[in-house]
């Protein structure tokens, strides 16, 4: 196969790859200067080269400005913004590639880049399984099923890396094609379909399992129609060795996978995604226009996420959900459109690279069925754009319109780019005034704080913060106009975004100190109505009844607050109320025995609550029961082993508790954690734990994840 590329074919591959490969490693890219490459690039390809539009290369436009849409109309625009930009990257990169992929040779050069970046990712993540490996047996596991969470190689959440892996393997299995008449690469090749094949394996996940058999079909299929009966044997034998050594290496998690439905953590994740797609049904029939890109944690939130045991996630289990509702009925047409439009083009090839890239995008979309990733993952999108622009080489489709030529089309990127860039100066400079605004708090420099923080634009993130830091205000100076200020500012967030439901909640508080007791318990019993299982909810409650001398109501609320977040017998406040209150104390402690002496269920999250409750009050058989029978369901929970450890330690038992703790540690601070690491882990926990990091701690997650800044550090108490 001749090649046809000149000079600056190689630079723009060199360029792409460079630029893909980057994703990985988290670069920081401020001001989007990877953008600027891609536009720049872009204009110059729009200058010289020539191309014909499709029905597909339609859709991409579509879904772009569909993306810059639903930034207006979005109840987090920040969030909607941040996600524009990854659009627009993967968009600037599918269409340089319309321009590049001319011929086989060019193609072939591109997929033959990505199997070394590939390969090298694929070195790494198995080192680091190794690594992973060594450091669960280390503290006396056999099984790493339980495990597998922590194994997160280069950073990257091991669903996603698994998820990743089937289009690394994709585009592998293309590249053996292009690449069928050098049996040096296809040796090369092989081997890194073999190492991806093996990383898929030892995920342990139940999608990527049922989606190895349309994957392992497709590379055979492929190589049977690409190389030789030599080589095809020898790969055919490579993957019954792997897939054999891997069985007998792994077999219990292997079979514990297969199962699918048999583990407790298995029995969570399935009735997890069916709440879940109850809620999104629900949400889509209140809002049908969607919560806009990049919402979809915070539009589900009301509907899943306020439960404490739910934990918080910035992944949506499946990709149907997701884009109903982030993107509302008219951008889920568009995406239905954008699969339609894929298949046929797909049929009308009709040739073994059309059929390969179809085979491969139907098992990633049905692994996006169970874990989705796609809008996240930039490397993800990145491939499934390759092998759009692959299906539609000119090589092999007939063409259809010319596109216009003029010299306003040539830098209409550069022009697309230089906008963004004015919104990322406004996100830059917001992110400046809040990151002063803080500091200047921490210093306890009040009049530069409030220049800071009313530099900020009036949305949601920066109005809370403004609102709590002026009732912060009025609770030093008794200022009136500083309460006012909090409730217009708390107010305005919501009615842009009430899908944030702790605005609801600290509006509730400043209605409080705004002497308007009846709209602000209406508000506290709502919430406390609709999320019982939410520890702040619970604690705000029993604050009010407290206060108001009401102390069987405040009992009832406390003791749910501590069978949710037992934490809070760690706290000073705990301490401070057994000196002051000693009655009441004695009587919440009769309560929480009560309850967790007459526990039933099976939940291991809430026998090892039971049992931490149990060793705050020194019950220690009950105790070792409870978070023994915990552990033994999931053996994942760190500080439950932190907690079994300082119960053998209370029985005389201390290299058992030595043994605990270590493993308390690394489940905690990481498989890669070091003894220095560990003993700030055990110094930590000896510490008096902060009420307001327990009521607050999910969050200032979510506000940092939700609005990409920081949270003014507001006290509860």
């Amino acid at each position: 196969m001749k090649t046809s590329l000149k000079l600056h074919d190689w630079l723009e591959i060199i360029i792409l790859t460079f630029l893909f490969l980057l994703q990985f490693f988290y670069a920081g890219d401020t001001y989007f200067i990877c953008g600027l490459v891609m536009a720049i690039i872009l204009s110059l390809k729009l200058k010289n080269g020539y191309i014909t539009l499709t029905p597909l290369d339609y859709c991409i436009l579509l879904i772009g400005l569909y993306d810059l849409y639903s930034v207006f109309v979005s109840v987090n625009p920040l969030r909607s913004f941040s996600y524009l930009k990854t659009s627009l990257f993967c968009i600037y990169y599918y269409w340089i590639l319309r321009f590049l992929l001319t011929d086989d040779s060019k193609t072939k050069v591109l997929l033959s880049s990505y199997c070394w970046i590939f390969g090298l990712l694929s070195i790494l993540a198995v080192t680091y399984f190794v690594l992973f490996t060594q450091s669960i047996r280390s503290i006396g596991f056999s099984d790493l099923y339980p495990f597998r969470h922590f194994y997160q190689p280069l950073g990257i959440s091991s669903n996603e890396w698994a998820n990743l892996q089937i289009l690394s393997g994709g585009i592998a299995i293309l590249c053996m094609y292009y690449c069928r008449e050098s049996h040096k690469m296809l040796f090369i090749i092989s081997v890194i379909s073999l190492l991806i094949l093996f990383q898929m394996v030892v995920s342990f996940s139940r999608g990527i399992y049922l989606a190895l058999f349309p994957y392992l079909f497709c590379l055979i299929f492929i190589a049977w129609k690409s190389i030789g009966k030599r080589y095809f044997c020898l790969l055919s034998s490579g993957i019954i060795v792997v897939l054999l050594s891997l069985f007998v290496t792994y077999h219990q998690e292997i079979l514990t996978t297969l199962r699918m439905n048999r583990t407790v953590s298995q029995q969570r994740s399935l009735h997890s995604r069916v709440n879940e797609l109850d809620a999104t049904i629900q949400f889509v029939k209140n809002h049908p226009s969607g919560g806009g890109n990049g919402n979809y944690t915070l539009s589900m939130d009301s509907y899943l996420y306020e439960n404490d045991e739910a934990g918080v996630t910035s992944y949506a289990s499946n990709l149907i959900s997701q884009i109903l509702v982030e993107k509302g009925w008219a951008g889920s047409l568009l995406y239905l459109l954008l699969l339609i439009v894929v298949l046929i083009t797909i049929c009308r090839r009709k040739d073994i690279v059309a059929w390969g890239i179809g085979l491969i995008l139907i098992t990633y979309l049905f692994r996006e069925q169970t874990f989705s990733v796609f809008f996240m993952s930039v490397p993800a999108c990145l491939l499934v754009y390759t092998l759009l622009a692959i299906l539609l080489s000119p090589k092999t489709i007939k063409e259809r319109h010319a596109l216009p030529k003029n010299r306003y089309t040539y830098w209409l990127p550069v022009g697309i780019w230089i906008l963004l860039l004015i919104g990322i100066q406004w996100n830059v400079r917001n992110k400046k005034h809040n990151s002063s605004f803080l500091t200047a708090v921490e210093n306890g420099n009040t009049r530069q704080a409030v220049q800071e923080i009313e530099q900020t634009k009036r949305v949601p993130a920066y109005l809370l913060n403004r609102s709590l830091f002026y009732l912060n205000n009025f609770e030093e100076t008794k200022d009136s106009l500083h309460l006012m200020k909090a409730e217009n500012a708390i107010r305005s967030s919501i009615s842009q975004n009430p899908s944030d439901i702790h605005l609801t909640y600290f509006l509730s508080l400043i209605l409080e100190k705004r002497q308007n007791e009846k709209e602000s318990i209406a508000i506290k019993k709502d919430l406390v109505k609709r999320y019982p299982e939410n520890t702040l909810f619970q604690w705000d409650m029993f604050k009010q009844a407290y206060r108001t001398g009401n102390k069987a109501t405040a009992c009832n609320h406390l003791v749910k607050a501590i069978t949710l977040s037992p934490a809070i017998l760690d706290t000073e406040f705990w301490a401070k109320l057994k000196e002051n209150d000693s009655l009441f104390c004695q009587e919440i402690a009769t309560h929480l025995y009560n309850h967790i002496a007459s526990y039933r269920e099976e939940n291991p999250i809430t026998l090892a609550k039971s049992g931490k409750i149990a060793l705050s009050l020194n019950n220690i058989p009950l105790a070792k029961k409870y978070l023994e029978e915990a552990l033994a369901q999931l053996p994942n929970l760190s500080m439950a082993w932190y907690n079994l450890g300082k119960v053998e330690l209370s029985l005389g038992n201390k290299e058992k508790a030595c043994i605990y703790e270590k493993r308390a540690c690394v489940l905690s601070m990481g498989v890669l954690s070091t003894e220095s690491m560990h003993k700030k882990f055990t110094d930590m926990q000896s510490k008096p734990r902060l009420i307001n990091r327990i009521l607050l701690g999910n969050y200032n997650i979510k506000f940092t994840q939700w609005y990409s800044d920081k949270l003014y550090p507001f006290q509860i108490e």
